[in-house]
């Protein structure tokens, strides 16, 4: 039993020293570069809203404007009134 602890604890540092560094190296390379830091493409921009006003136009921003209205709409509480004092009469 003892052995078998040993064997495990040197199996479980080993591959803790092997993960962990690997881990920090990735989770660094992860924050280096964001997208605050990139530089601005108007010229994407541009082509991408053309693109959408292309397919969709302005009902499409109506048709998602009235969309979400009725989403909010139906997840409303509901207020239910019951009788009371009739079931006491």
């Amino acid at each position: 039993m003892k052995e078998l602890t040993l064997l495990l604890r040197v199996l479980f540092t080993a591959i803790l020293r092997v993960i962990l560094p690997a881990a920090f190296e990735a989770a660094k390379d992860a924050t280096r570069d964001r997208a605050e830091d990139a530089q601005p493409q108007p010229e994407l921009r541009t082509r991408l809203q053309d693109r959408v006003r292309s397919r969709w136009g302005r009902a499409g921003a109506a048709g998602a404007l009235v969309l979400c209205a009725l989403m909010l709409a139906g997840c409303g509480t509901r207020t239910i009134y019951i009788e009371f004092m009739q079931s006491f009469a």
